[in-house]
């Protein structure tokens, strides 16, 4: 019988504690943990870095701001602090999103970038292991999108917030 945790000895003969996952993989408990905001953009599978969340809210009314890019919808006050709000669709050329009682502004902040980005819906918070992140697989014309992770039997995307805002800033200063 395998129990949750178990020890296992290393060559140097000390013992390493690994924990059995619940789909069978062995998880090394010393591995460094990153916390996933997993979210969703047309039934596929997004991961933000939850270090660079520092909010999720309920879709509430964007207010149109006449001259932006196509990608930025607008803004939004939370909390008495004016946001942008990003489309995730519009980047990733997906179809306009419908709004639902599921859908949430994500407020993000990396690297002196900070907006609220939508999404269809947030799946959970969890901490992933640095080791369960893959390279992608595919390749896409998006730079923010860095890697892979599974989330119950599902692929992940992995967004990188950094790179993701500094394209916005780039693209923004290029339109005419």
């Amino acid at each position: 019988m395998v129990t949750k945790s178990q020890k296992i000895s290393e060559n140097h003969g000390s013992p390493a504690i690994k924990n059995f996952s619940t789909d069978g993989q062995i998880v090394d408990v010393n591995d460094a943990v990153i916390t996933a905001v997993i979210f969703t953009l047309d039934d596929n599978y997004y991961a933000f870095n939850g270090g660079d969340v520092s909010g999720i809210w309920p879709f509430t009314k964007i207010n149109f701001v006449p001259g932006c890019p196509g990608f930025i919808l607008g803004i939004v006050n939370i909390r008495g602090d004016l946001e942008s709000v990003i489309s995730l669709h519009v980047l990733l050329d997906m179809e306009k999103p419908d709004i639902s009682n599921k859908t949430r502004i994500v407020i993000a902040e990396k690297d002196q970038g900070r907006s609220g980005i939508l999404v269809d819906s947030v799946q959970d918070v969890i901490d992933i292991p640095e080791s369960s992140f893959n390279t992608s697989l595919y390749t896409h014309e998006k730079k923010f999108i860095v890697g892979e992770a599974f989330y119950r039997d599902k692929y992940v995307a992995i967004i990188d917030l950094g790179k993701l805002f500094s394209q916005i800033k780039v693209q923004t200063w290029t339109q005419p």
